[in-house]
């Protein structure tokens, strides 16, 4: 590693514990993360739901970006769960990713929430997806994608406290500076 490493890390880290504020929880996230290198092979039985109720602009969405410069080709973003769920798109967006960002999870009303709500552990948990791309046959792949779901809705997706498959982590209610956010997208 370059002999500065610890001061460039230092953006992600502190951005990370802006996220997470609650250390045990930002420490579970720092692992998962590090998995997707470490472990590409792995199924993941555990993915995460950042949810920040009515707030915008505190940054969620730089963690994908990261990730898609640091896994380039593997990541799929602002991926339009619902439609894949309900089977109304092709998932060639998927295939062969390492890492999926959702940027806007809330699975609707009453009723219909929860049938989405079960489809999503069953695309979450299964050992192998089946590709759907618009041109060319269909293929199964090995599951090794790490969902990072992002909402402003506290009631994004129906969980009981015992569902082990989701992390719901509460973010920040209050924006940083504008010249906090600039230093940080620079540093993408």
């Amino acid at each position: 590693p370059p002999a500065d490493w610890k001061e460039r890390v230092k953006v992600f880290l502190d951005h990370v514990e802006y996220l997470i504020p609650v250390k045990d929880e930002r420490e579970r996230f720092l692992d998962w993360f590090a998995h997707v290198e470490q472990y590409l092979g792995e199924i993941v039985h555990s993915h995460y739901l950042f949810v920040a109720p009515k707030t915008q602009g505190i940054g969620r969405n730089w963690l994908g970006s990261l990730a898609a410069r640091l896994w380039p080709g593997n990541v799929a973003l602002s991926v339009h769960l619902r439609n894949i769920l309900e089977g109304r798109a092709f998932n060639a967006e998927l295939s062969e990713k390492y890492f999926a960002v959702v940027d806007e999870l809330h699975e609707g009303s009453a009723g219909r929430q929860w049938a989405l709500a079960e489809a999503l552990k069953s695309e979450l948990t299964r050992e192998q997806r089946r590709i759907k791309p618009k041109y060319g046959k269909e293929h199964d792949e090995f599951n090794r994608l790490r969902w990072l779901m992002l909402s402003n809705e506290l009631l994004a997706l129906p969980l009981t406290e015992e569902d082990r498959r989701f992390w719901v982590i509460e973010n920040p209610s209050v924006p940083r500076s504008p010249d906090y956010y600039a230093e940080l997208y620079a540093a993408l």
